[in-house]
C-alpha cells in the first residue's frame, strides 16, 4: 500500500500536470473527473449482508431479563434499532421479556410478594403501553416483532395470562395464551385453553408456542396440521447448573423439545431463551436460542449468554426440500399427522381420567392414612 505522502505527491504532480497547462479542455476533463470522484464517494456502499432474493432474515435475540419493565423494554429496543438497521424481517424475544420475573420466585417455590407481581405487571393486549410501543416499532422498521408478557383478563384484572404476541407493519396480528404451565407458574397465571391460531402474514403463516409447550408433540403438530410454516417459541427455562456446560440435562431437554417439534413437522423454527448472567451457577437461565429451517438445518446459536442468531432463509424453498427428503407429499404429511393427533387425544383423554382417579382416591387413602393416629385416638373404631 503507498503511503499518504507517496499518494499526496502523485497528487501534486497531477494537479501540476492539468492546472499548470494553458489547454481549457484538459483543465475540463480534469474538473469532471474530479467531480465524479467526489460524487461517488457520497453514494452508500451496498451492505455486506444484504438478504438474497426470496428470503427472510429471522434473528432470535436471547439476553438477562430483569424485573425491571423500563430496563427490558430499553435493552429490547437497542436490539429492535439494531434489526432494523440490519434489514430484519422478522425478530423475536424471550418469554415474559418486557417485565422478567421477580424474587422470591422458583420453578418449585413462590411468596407472597412475588405473586403480588404478577397483576401489577400485567397489562391489555392489544392496548396496553408494551404493544402500543412495539407496534410502532414494528411500523417504523417494517418488521415483524414477536415476543411474551403477562396479559390481564379483559373482564376480571386479578386474572393474568402468559401470553406471546405478534404484531407487524400492519399493527396488531395476533395472541396466544400459553396452555401448559410448569412449577408453579399455575399459583401466578391463568392456563389457556386453546391451541395457537395460525396467522397469516407476509412471511409466510406463523404460529406461537411458549417454553414448555413445546415438550407436548401436539402443540407444533396442530400449527402445521392448521397451515403454518414458521413457527415462533420464546422461552424463559432454567438449566440446574450452568457449571455443567454442554452436560446440564434441563438445557439439553429445551434444546432437544425444540429440534424434536422442528423437524417432526417440517417448520422453520425459531426459539429463544432468557441468557444467564455471567456469574449465574445453579438454576441459571439456559440460553441457546436457535434458527432452523424447516429440514431442521440450524443456521445458528447462542449459548448461556446474551448473544442473537440472525438467518436468512427462503421459507417456502426449505419446505419443499423437506418434503424432498422425507419422500412424502405435503397432503401424505399432514394424513399422517392428524392420525398421530387423534392417537394423541385418545391418549390424552385416557391419561386425564387415569389422573383423576389416582388424586380421588390417592388423596383419599392417603388422608386416611395420614388421620388413621388421630382416628384411632378418638375411637373412630368403637362408634
Amino acid at each position: 500500500m503507498q503511503s499518504k505522502r507517496h499518494r499526496r505527491s502523485v497528487f501534486f504532480i497531477l494537479e501540476g500536470e492539468f492546472f499548470m497547462t494553458h489547454h481549457s479542455k484538459f483543465r475540463l476533463v480534469f474538473s469532471l473527473c474530479l467531480a465524479l470522484i467526489m460524487a461517488l464517494s457520497t453514494v452508500p456502499v451496498l451492505a455486506a449482508d444484504a438478504k438474497p432474493a426470496g428470503t427472510t432474515r429471522f434473528e432470535a435475540v436471547s439476553f438477562y431479563v430483569t424485573d425491571s419493565k423500563e430496563k427490558n423494554m430499553a435493552t429490547i429496543q437497542k436490539y429492535i434499532d439494531q434489526g432494523g438497521a440490519n434489514d430484519v424481517d422478522l425478530m423475536l424475544f424471550p418469554e415474559l421479556s418486557t417485565c422478567g420475573l421477580p424474587e422470591g420466585i422458583s420453578m418449585n417455590t413462590v411468596d407472597e410478594n412475588a405473586k403480588a407481581f404478577f397483576p401489577k405487571n400485567a397489562e391489555p393486549v392489544p392496548g396496553g403501553p408494551t404493544c402500543d410501543t412495539m407496534i410502532a416499532n414494528a411500523k417504523k422498521y417494517n418488521m415483524y416483532l414477536c415476543w411474551s408478557m403477562l396479559e390481564q383478563d379483559p373482564y376480571d384484572s386479578s386474572k393474568v395470562f402468559n401470553t406471546a404476541v405478534l404484531v407487524g407493519p400492519e399493527g396488531f396480528i395476533g395472541k396466544y395464551r400459553k396452555v401448559h404451565l410448569a412449577g408453579t407458574e399455575s399459583y401466578m397465571e391463568e392456563a389457556g385453553t386453546e391451541y395457537s391460531k395460525v396467522f397469516d402474514t407476509k412471511l409466510g403463516k406463523i404460529a406461537l408456542v411458549i417454553c414448555f409447550d413445546k415438550t407436548y408433540p401436539d402443540t407444533v403438530r396442530q400449527a402445521k396440521i392448521d397451515g403454518a410454516d414458521i413457527v415462533l417459541a420464546p422461552s424463559s427455562w432454567p438449566g440446574l447448573d450452568k457449571r455443567l456446560s454442554n452436560l446440564d440435562p434441563s438445557m439439553q431437554l429445551y434444546r432437544w423439545s425444540g429440534k424434536a417439534r422442528n423437524v417432526e413437522n417440517g417448520v422453520v423454527f425459531v426459539e429463544t431463551n432468557w441468557a444467564s448472567g455471567k456469574d449465574d451457577t445453579t438454576n441459571a437461565e439456559a440460553g441457546h436460542a436457535r434458527i432452523s429451517d424447516a429440514t431442521g438445518k440450524t443456521y445458528g446459536e447462542t449459548g448461556w449468554e446474551e448473544g442473537t442468531v440472525t438467518a436468512d432463509i427462503d421459507v417456502q424453498k426449505s419446505i419443499d426440500e423437506y418434503y424432498k427428503n422425507l419422500g412424502m407429499t405435503r397432503d401424505e404429511h399432514i394424513a399422517y399427522l392428524k392420525e398421530k393427533q387423534d392417537q394423541h387425544k385418545k391418549t390424552s383423554d385416557t391419561a386425564g381420567v387415569v389422573e383423576t382417579n389416582i388424586k380421588f382416591y390417592g388423596s383419599a387413602i392417603g388422608n386416611t392414612i395420614l388421620d388413621l393416629g388421630d382416628a384411632l385416638r378418638f375411637g373412630a373404631l368403637g362408634k
